[in-house]
């Protein structure tokens, strides 16, 4: 079903209506009619493109693939400075014009980012009952009412493709000056977009690298491994049956029909096995913890340690230990998850990796 193209500008349009109502700070022709000036071809995208996938970040920022015909476009919003090198994927950075940006702000409701004073002189340009009004432009006018929109054009992809597309574009994005995330940590960080894994949680990684708490990335991170805590028990169910089907499928048969979770530490002992044994002594490092061989188990101590950190994040009870945040050398922990989830990707895909944790 075609898009309305006057029921999309009214929105738009309401929606500003609407922001300075709010504030106090009325717009004259509120409620008259206004649109976007698009035409011919443009008006083909506004018509008939689809919104496939779609990812926010926070408010106001987000990753939008829309789908018109056999051309396929990546919509950032919220950012600067945005580059076709960012992806992880050949893109071309196509201009922004009517018909596009009237689609992304009304379907995603975009809010603005200038004053209700400023929104209401740019409103107040023209309406449909003023001679020779032809619509409002968008660059050089309504364009300053909204937080940046660039545009990419883009082989068609898959889901997976464009959420590991929106994780390269993330972590290029996060060297902002207030962001925590050193240039050396990006680096580290863009190893993880060669994982190919369905379902990796590319998603919750994007969010996590801007945010300003760094537990928000550790449990990011943390989150990659927990995926494949059910990989060791799936694969002997895989082996001990001969079933044909790969373990994730496996995996979540057992979950849905048998109701059947791995145990969590366990689990993340067995994981840790594959993690070389310098990361998990600069793991420890980090969290101000050291190893004495003997009793110990490497394997056990570390993940043990790294599993507790985890909780109290997640957690709050009386008496446990609230105070980490100025213990934890949080970059090095960081550096020390990425190669254990890089270490640990390895063994289940093998060869369809490249081994370069070390140089993390």
């Amino acid at each position: 079903m075609s898009r309305n193209k006057i029921e999309c500008n009214q929105r738009l349009f309401g929606a500003l209506d609407q922001y300075c109502a709010e504030r106090e700070e009325p717009i004259g022709n509120a409620g008259r009619p206004r649109w976007m000036n698009s035409s011919g071809d443009n008006d083909g995208f506004l018509e008939n493109a689809k919104l496939q996938f779609s990812h926010e970040i926070s408010f106001g920022r987000g990753f939008y693939y829309y789908v018109n015909g056999g051309v396929s476009y990546i919509f950032t919003v919220g950012f600067y400075s945005v580059e076709f090198n960012h992806f992880h994927v050949n893109v071309d950075e196509v201009p922004v014009d009517e018909a596009k940006a009237t689609v992304v702000i009304s379907e995603q409701s975009i809010a603005p980012v200038a004053s209700s004073f400023e929104v209401k002189n740019y409103v107040e340009v023209g309406d449909g009952s003023v001679d020779g009004y032809d619509g409002h432009q968008w660059s050089d006018c309504l364009e300053n009412v909204f937080p940046p929109i660039y545009c990419f054009a883009v082989p068609i992809i898959p889901e997976d493709e464009f959420n590991r597309s929106v994780f390269s574009a993330s972590i290029c994005l996060s060297d902002e000056p207030a962001c925590w995330i050193s240039p050396s940590l990006v680096e580290s960080l863009s190893v993880l977009r060669d994982i190919d894994l369905h379902g990796f949680p590319y998603q919750t990684l994007s969010r996590s690298v801007f945010d300003n708490d760094p537990g928000a990335l550790f449990l990011a991170l943390y989150r990659c491994l927990e995926a494949l805590y059910s990989y060791e028990k799936s694969l002997e169910v895989k082996n001990q049956f001969s079933i044909s089907a790969d373990w994730e499928d496996i995996s979540f048969g057992l979950d849905k029909l048998l109701g059947w979770r791995p145990r969590e530490e366990d689990s993340l002992v067995s994981l840790f096995s594959g993690v070389a044994e310098k990361t998990k002594l600069d793991m420890l490092d980090a969290l101000n913890e050291s190893f004495v061989p003997g009793d110990n188990n490497l394997d056990r101590f570390s993940a043990r340690r790294v599993y507790s950190l985890r909780n109290n994040l997640v957690h709050y009870r009386a008496g446990s230990p609230q105070d980490f945040f100025g213990i934890v050398k949080w970059e090095k922990l960081i550096q020390c998850m990425i190669s254990a989830v890089f270490d640990v990707y390895y063994d289940v895909r093998g060869s369809r990796l490249e081994r370069t944790s070390q140089t993390i």
